[in-house]
């Protein structure tokens, strides 16, 4: 699988502290917090589904 820039940077620094390797969490009003890796690769799914359409 080839990576973007876009799916790199989540996956090597939005995902979790560098520095104690705990990940990090997305929390939106009125919902569980969920892992950011988990809810910026659901929206970059989102924003390439929206795209492809145009």
């Amino acid at each position: 699988m080839i990576r973007t820039k876009r799916q790199s940077f989540i996956k090597n620094l939005a995902t979790k502290s560098a520095w104690t390797s705990i990940a990090y969490k997305i929390k939106c009003p009125n919902k569980e917090a969920v892992n950011s890796n988990e809810w910026l690769n659901n929206k970059l799914l989102d924003f390439k589904k929206s795209t492809r359409n145009r």
